[in-house]
């Protein structure tokens, strides 16, 4: 052995037993580093994404390292998986057990006889959780208002039950949402009270030959109804009727034909005012029990009110697993409101945003090509890029104060939501966590793999595309099966203790 052979050997030894450290890829994740880059070659030239824009991003999370993808840098609309972001900055800056709470309060003395001198008041927490279907174990807001009501011995009401909201009618729906999506059911806006998901049902007649509204549920007194539609005969025409709103609108115009049926439609679309729906719930359940409300019209102080209920939601790991799942945009909505009244004492749309800004800064995410507009999605205005997407998928998931929850809270692929198609006849069902955004032209997916211990940022972008959207699906299915499978199994990676980074975890305690 020559003089430079005895120098360079154990230089030699002690580059192969130093560890691996941030930027460098383990070991495991090199003998994929070929696999990862074929397929995404491959998806670049799915003839199915000529003329598309797309990004791929596929980030190790425990080093931050950007493992394999293209386009990372492009800025994309993200559609639903914007909620991924607004999730993980609630769960951040809230905590996962965060509760919204609604309280219940009178103005005016409550006499000898237990009737309130004055009104009975909703105060409004943003909570999305109020009569909604989705929690139908959750104990009716409007049950406990009556049975707080009767351990206060209350017999009566002199004044009305009235909504107190910090929203204003005109910030419950983004300037920039379609008017075309108003009307629909995913279109419901964010209100200071949400109720029964912000909905409400028309109940329609066609069984005298002509359309009639006989009814609303819940009762909404406001609302002009312009009825256009017109009924067929028993044997023709069908039930399509199109229901139209513009924003900040109280006119709904409804057009359509109908065939003539015995038994009641029933037509779904969103409150422009759920808190009256509530009050007349409300009113209604305490007069069938026996508590009176005269509905007469008192003076108001705000400053002068007695609480009698403070009423909490569910925990928002909760709310957050249910929004993620389904993909619902007002629980989005309402998620990104708490934030902005949490950090700045405003639940706007515009201060909620930059709140949610202030909380990606936090955990170090450049946002140059980032546009935040929105929690839901809902409009096109969001735009994001695939590594930030990637990296907010990672500081969530390391971040302390959130308790690494977001991973558990996204749904499974082919098993749930709006996911349980996806992948679902591959080796991959139930073994990727992925949010789904999807609009006209876009398809987009986030989360983690794989679902258990997860190891990886997975993220999927592609916008403008052409062709029909079973076939995008189709080519991301294949991306992702390329990538994650090998000899007809998911691909196994070694489990590893969760590493926390000292940069995310820093401000935890505030």
């Amino acid at each position: 052995m020559n003089r430079i052979q005895r120098i360079l050997l154990p230089l030699l030894f002690l580059c192969v037993a130093l560890p691996t450290t941030s930027g460098v890829m383990p070991e495991d994740t090199c003998s994929y580093e070929e696999k990862w880059d074929a397929a995404v070659s491959r998806f670049r030239n799915d003839n199915n994404l000529r003329n598309a824009q797309f990004g791929v991003c596929v980030m190790d999370l425990s080093t931050g390292s950007t493992l394999t993808g293209c386009n990372i840098d492009k800025s994309l609309v993200p559609a639903s998986t914007m909620k991924v972001v607004t999730s993980a900055s609630a769960l951040r800056t809230l905590r996962p057990n965060y509760r919204f709470r609604t309280l219940v309060k009178h103005s005016g003395e409550i006499d000898a006889s237990g009737v309130i001198q004055g009104n009975l008041i909703i105060e409004g927490g943003m909570d999305p959780t109020l009569g909604s279907y989705y929690f139908p174990d959750l104990t009716s807001f409007v049950d406990t208002v009556v049975t707080t009501l009767r351990k206060w011995n209350i017999t009566g009401i002199r004044g009305q039950v009235i909504a107190e909201e910090q929203i204003s009618p005109i910030e419950a729906v983004p300037s920039k949402w379609m008017d075309e999506d108003i009307a629909e059911t995913y279109g419901a806006g964010v209100h200071s009270l949400n109720y029964a998901d912000n909905l409400f049902s028309l109940i329609i007649d066609t069984s005298g030959g002509k359309v009639r509204i006989t009814d609303t549920v819940p009762h909404i007194r406001t609302l002009t109804i312009d009825n256009n539609m017109r009924a067929g005969s028993s044997r023709s025409g069908r039930y399509s009727p199109v229901a139209h709103r513009k924003k900040h609108s109280d006119v709904l115009v409804l057009n359509g034909t109908l065939r003539r049926m015995n038994d009641p439609i029933e037509l779904v679309t969103p409150a422009p005012r759920p808190s009256e729906g509530l009050c007349a719930d409300i009113r209604e359940t305490l007069e069938a029990e026996g508590i009176f409300v005269e509905n007469q019209i008192t003076n108001y102080n705000p400053e002068e009110s007695y609480v009698l209920l403070d009423y909490k939601s569910p925990a928002l790991e909760e709310i957050v697993r249910s929004l993620l799942v389904r993909s619902d945009n007002m629980y989005a909505e309402s998620v990104l409101r708490a934030v902005g009244q949490r950090k700045a004492g405003n639940p706007s749309r515009k201060a909620s945003v930059d709140a949610e800004v202030e909380v990606l800064e936090d955990w170090g995410i450049d946002l140059h090509g980032m546009t935040v507009y929105d929690g839901s999605g809902l409009s096109r205005s969001n735009k994001v890029t695939p590594l930030m997407l990637a990296k907010v998928l990672r500081a969530s998931y390391l971040d302390m104060a959130s308790n690494s929850k977001l991973p558990s809270l996204l749904p499974v692929a082919g098993v749930e939501g709006t996911v349980k198609y996806l992948l679902r006849d591959t080796p991959l069902a139930g073994h990727i966590s992925l949010k789904s955004g999807s609009m006209r032209g876009i398809r987009c997916y986030a989360g983690y793999y794989p679902t258990d211990a997860p190891k990886y940022a997975v993220v999927v972008m592609v916008n403008n595309f052409r062709c029909g959207d079973s076939r995008v699906k189709t080519s991301i299915e294949r991306l992702l099966s390329d990538m994650f499978i090998e000899n007809g199994e998911p691909i196994e990676l070694p489990k590893q203790p969760l590493v926390m980074d000292e940069a995310l975890t820093e401000n935890n305690n505030d």
